[in-house]
């Protein structure tokens, strides 16, 4: 029921748009799932006591549309990436000069569960594993699954790993890529799962649960994996948008990312980010 609530919820945004909003007091933000939906419900509370605008939550079920919708306008802001998702998807899908990161919100971890396996140490050899296949989430997911000593990874690739860069197989484990959605919904079918915490939360899936969690060992997470508020570059300074990063950037979201996410994601803002900053020399490599 929730994810037909989400389809509709982004249908009716999307088709309620009539071109971009730079002329409204209604600020359209793009999110997936509900986990993000109750997060930003939160920040549109406070958002619209402060200023006296309007803030419509539009929802997504898939990682594509968001973007395409701010590309086209239908939104002024979407918050579901982070910022080599989004490099990519430009690097793909064209339109480089659109749009950039615009501030960090938080860092959301690959969480490891199993419905037979309670602990890293008792994954046999052979273990049928699940990940997610869009490239940067795959990337963590390989480099997880070297962390657990399941695979040995070429140290040439730094974060960014495929799977023909392993290059030994310590337990022999068979690696099946799908769709970030469908890999929750695999967990009977496999020995491990390997998946994002949204995904996990709207699976029905207990943070608690999870045998491993890649932020556990925080350093050796690539910073580019920090998720990020996108925006069209030509409105990132205007006075509203820069509002909602304000309202975003408090101690009751940093709370609330939290709540929603059982203790998972990690808030990953600092007053002196320089998310846009970052970015820009990111798309330059």
């Amino acid at each position: 029921m929730l994810k037909k609530l989400s389809l509709l919820l982004a249908a009716a945004g999307l088709l309620a748009a009539c071109g971009g909003s730079n002329d409204q007091e209604t600020i359209k933000v793009g999110v997936t799932g509900d986990q993000g939906r109750e997060l930003w419900e939160d920040v549109e509370a406070r958002f619209e006591a402060d200023t006296g605008a309007d803030m419509e939550i539009v929802v997504f079920n898939d990682y594509v549309q968001p973007n395409v919708a701010l590309q086209d306008g239908e939104l002024d802001l979407n918050a579901f990436q982070h910022s080599a998702y989004l490099r990519d998807y430009l690097n793909n899908e064209g339109g480089q000069e659109d749009l950039t990161a615009l501030a960090y919100t938080f860092i959301s971890p690959v969480l490891v569960f199993s419905d037979h396996i309670d602990q890293v140490s008792q994954i046999p050899d052979g273990s049928k594993v699940a990940i997610p296949n869009s490239p940067t989430v795959a990337n963590r997911a390989y480099l997880a699954l070297q962390a657990m000593g399941l695979i040995k990874l070429d140290p040439a690739v730094g974060f960014e790993p495929t799977k023909d860069d392993i290059v030994e197989n310590t337990k022999n484990i068979e690696i099946v890529e799908m769709e970030a959605s469908q890999v929750p919904r695999s967990l009977a079918d496999v020995d491990l799962i390997l998946t994002g915490t949204d995904f996990a939360v709207d699976a029905g899936l207990k943070i608690a649960d999870a045998i491993y969690s890649d932020t556990d060992q925080l350093d050796k997470v690539d910073p580019t994996k920090k998720n990020i508020i996108a925006v069209k570059k030509d409105r990132a300074e205007e006075e509203l948008i820069q509002a909602v990063v304000r309202h975003y950037h408090q101690p009751e979201t940093a709370e609330k990312i939290k709540e929603v996410s059982q203790g998972a994601n990690l808030p990953a803002w600092s007053d002196q980010d320089d998310a846009l900053g970052d970015f820009e020399k990111l798309m330059a490599k």
